[in-house]
């Protein structure tokens, strides 16, 4: 019988990166301009959304999630952010909503094997910790 390695432990997912969302109107900016539903999202949610553009077309997905009451974080690849943040960034207008990039921030890590299961023990799908 093969040995299986064992995969425990945590790792930095560097190469994603995190747009913050933050303002009185973010919830329905963002609600305007991605493909799933922001205005329902609770605070201990994750959801897949995506960014299209006008004909369409994906343009980027992302994890979106609730910060706070008036700020949201999408995370996406790192190699997308820039685009991604400069083409949302012209559709503000006067919307009470700041775009920016929170990577540095927030950076994200993945957990494999137990210190996976022993901290979602009790956390159903498309929780975030």
């Amino acid at each position: 019988m093969p040995h299986e390695p064992l995969l425990h432990g945590a790792a930095a997912l560097s190469h994603l990166g995190v747009i913050r969302a933050q303002g009185a109107d973010a919830a329905s900016f963002l609600q305007g301009q991605l493909t799933n539903d922001v205005a329902t999202l609770d605070a201990g949610s994750v959801r897949v959304a995506g960014y299209c553009s006008a004909k369409g077309r994906l343009l980027a997905t992302f994890w979106i999630w609730r910060a706070d009451e008036q700020t949201y974080c999408l995370a996406l690849p790192a190699a997308l952010l820039p685009a991604t943040l400069k083409r949302l960034q012209m559709f503000v207008l006067r919307a009470a909503c700041k775009l920016t990039d929170a990577s540095a921030e927030a950076p994200l890590w993945g957990l494999i094997g137990d210190p996976a299961r022993d901290l979602m023990v009790d956390a159903s799908a498309w929780q975030r910790r």
